[in-house]
């Protein structure tokens, strides 16, 4: 299921994305401006409490993150 992250998403939000270090840019925008502000939005496909990918919205561009299969 894809909806929209919360501040109650960050730890599996920080958790999925500490890997990789293109993850870790993403993460960090994240945290620096949170999740309340107008110009950013985070979606995530979440299954069984656990993040399967990332839709990072930033102004007008869009930035997608997956582990490759099976890293999950």
């Amino acid at each position: 299921m894809i909806r929209e992250c919360t501040e109650t998403d960050r730890e599996i939000l920080g958790g999925y994305l500490e890997e990789d270090s293109y993850g870790q840019a993403i993460f960090h925008l994240i945290d620096e401006f949170g999740f309340e502000q107008k110009f950013q939005s985070v979606y995530m496909d979440i299954e069984e409490e656990q993040c399967k990918g990332l839709s990072y919205d930033l102004q007008k561009c869009t930035a997608l993150f997956e582990r490759e299969p099976g890293g999950n």
